[in-house]
């Protein structure tokens, strides 16, 4: 553990790192490390180590200090990013961990994932980050109805008449627009364009919204949601009003043909996604069923879920842990998931009391199935 030499690295697309050893004892080793970003103001990362190549990486590392907003186990919350670099701190007292000064293990560090989201009532929008086990951040409150943001930090709002790209929430004036009726979901794509569902259309509009790249239409469709695959070129269309999740090509050869319908019985589903880094398994919030839907398009089969475990020794469900009206659905790459929910519930008193004994703990499935 004496002698280190400065890393670099990518944690996703939009941060990267610069890490280095800022003092070593026999007992701990203090890191700095300089998150840059564009796109957040903190990001949550993962630490690991091993001491062989032939080794699985260890999860157990003893972390005692940061100026990060919080610690849990090996897992680091809230490092402070910006487009110049911010500093943060991490000591990791590796002596608890059967390491000797003078050993060089190897690191590995991985983000972990965060998810905004954009609520809009009564003229009034705001967007929270959602991260950890149960942490929400709240970035803005704004008038305007904002569905998601851009591969460059940009807005994208909707109103009943335009879809507007803005730089920041509170500019009166957008960077890019383009009148729509109605729109109510769009995505911008590695390319730089921007896909938007409208009434029974899904539109596909150059990075200043003046040129039409491709459509699809079908009557009755009403698209609610989009995900995209840059990696196949096909598109995931939720509709809420055929009740049904479809798979479409999208690309400059194939545009619009359909690969696959949903045969899952679903009321008024709210969103589709693909797995992270894996196409061939979808997960859908099957919204008015109060369920998650799992698809294996390899294996051709949905697995039904109705709550989440409180903990590894739950026996519910309970009431407090039933899924209501799942909104918004992902599946992680290893093999969590985020849900969120479209609505708050009121529960009565006893009704906490009857979990709170398991409640007070979380696990790998807690929330995240």
């Amino acid at each position: 553990m004496s002698t280190w030499s400065t890393i670099y690295g990518s944690l996703q697309g939009d941060i990267s790192y610069q890490l280095r050893s800022s003092h070593v004892t026999t007992e701990y080793i203090d890191f700095d490390i300089m998150m840059f970003s564009d796109a957040w103001d903190y990001a949550d990362i993962y630490f690991e180590y091993r001491q062989d190549p032939r080794e699985t990486w260890k999860q157990d590392a003893i972390m005692v200090s940061s100026n990060a907003k919080y610690l849990n186990g090996n897992k680091i919350y809230g490092m402070g990013c910006s487009k110049y670099g911010t500093l943060n701190t991490l000591r990791w007292k590796y002596s608890e961990n059967h390491l000797f000064y003078g050993n060089v293990p190897e690191i590995r560090i991985t983000i972990l994932p965060r998810i905004r989201v954009y609520n809009y009532f009564n003229g009034c929008g705001n967007i929270a980050s959602l991260y950890g086990e149960a942490f929400v951040d709240l970035y803005e409150i704004s008038n305007k109805q904002c569905v998601g943001i851009d591969n460059y930090n940009r807005y994208i709002c909707v109103t009943g008449t335009t879809l507007d790209i803005y730089d920041e929430l509170d500019d009166l004036a957008p960077v890019y627009t383009v009148a729509l009726t109605n729109p109510v979901f769009a995505i911008q794509i590695n390319n730089g364009n921007y896909i938007v569902a409208y009434g029974n259309i899904v539109i596909e509009y150059n990075s200043a919204l003046s040129v039409v790249i491709r459509s699809y239409t079908d009557a009755n469709l009403s698209p609610v949601y989009l995900d995209y695959s840059e990696a196949n070129e096909t598109l995931l269309i939720t509709s809420e009003t055929l009740d049904i999740v479809r798979e479409i090509t999208w690309s400059a050869i194939d545009s619009g043909t359909i690969i696959w319908d949903s045969s899952a019985i679903l009321e008024s589903p709210q969103s589709a996604t693909y797995k992270q880094n894996d196409c061939t398994k979808i997960i859908i919030s099957d919204t008015n069923n109060d369920r998650i839907v799992k698809y294996d398009k390899t294996e051709g089969t949905y697995t039904y879920l109705y709550n989440y475990m409180l903990n590894s020794q739950d026996v519910g469900p309970y009431e407090i842990s039933m899924f209501n009206k799942p909104f918004r659905s992902f599946w992680y790459e290893d093999d969590n998931l985020c849900v969120i929910e479209k609505n708050g519930r009121e529960l009565n008193r006893n009704t906490i009391e009857s979990s709170s004994s398991s409640s007070s703990s979380s696990s790998s499935s807690s929330s995240l199935v």
